[in-house]
């Protein structure tokens, strides 16, 4: 099931996006099958590229890099649901709650909470222990 990071933010995987009663952030890098129609789609694609370059992606799929905008955008829509009505849930999801959401949500407690890289992973990880640290995705020209 989805894990709380932080009062109202959920980490989790596509399975726990289904029955998830609040707002949805899909950050795959293509809209999954079973994924609910009220979610929001923002793809954290993680191949090297220039920002707007069209490349190809794991599955030799064309894609438009834009990691960093993306995690900018998700951060936007974690930041509004946290401010809406008090109690109020989000979840940011990937196939399995390991690289891409945990990415997004590092990004958000950033920029949002004044963490660092290093105290945004630390929580993830204590808080879901197979988290995968990928801030190196920003770092190596992914953004």
């Amino acid at each position: 099931s989805a894990t709380e990071i932080i009062s109202g933010l959920y980490l989790g995987t596509l399975d726990d996006a289904g029955g998830f009663e609040g707002r949805v952030i899909c950050v795959m890098n293509r809209w999954p099958d079973g994924e609910p129609d009220h979610a929001y789609y923002i793809p954290i694609v993680t191949v090297p590229g220039e920002a707007g370059e069209l490349v190809l992606d794991e599955e030799g799929k064309k894609c438009i890099v834009a990691l960093r905008q993306n995690l900018v955008l998700v951060a936007s829509l974690i930041d509004a649901g946290q401010k809406k009505i008090q109690g109020s849930r989000t979840l940011v999801h990937c196939r399995h709650g390991q690289e891409r959401s945990p990415l997004a949500i590092a990004w958000y407690l950033i920029s949002h909470h004044a963490h660092t890289w290093d105290t945004a992973y630390v929580l993830l990880k204590n808080k879901k222990s197979d988290v995968i640290d990928r801030r190196a995705w920003v770092r190596e020209g992914r953004a």
